[in-house]
């Protein structure tokens, strides 16, 4: 999975195109970083990929790409 950040009127939005192999941990700082946004961004867009069922977010582990 790729993950590209937008700014826009609905907010962040994600592009996902199987670049990532499933099952890799997604590091909020260093997708913050990466982005140049914030964790809480990085998180709010986490979680909206989770409902996609893009990534999986495992309790005191982190996000990882779906398998």
């Amino acid at each position: 999975m790729r993950i590209e950040v937008l700014h826009g009127p609905a907010g962040l939005v994600h592009v996902a195109d199987h670049r990532i192999a499933p099952g890799t941990p997604l590091q909020e700082d260093a997708l913050a970083q990466a982005f140049e946004v914030s964790r809480t961004v990085i998180r709010k867009a986490l979680q909206r990929l989770a409902h996609e069922r893009l990534v999986e977010l495992v309790p005191n582990k982190g996000a990882f790409v779906a398998k």
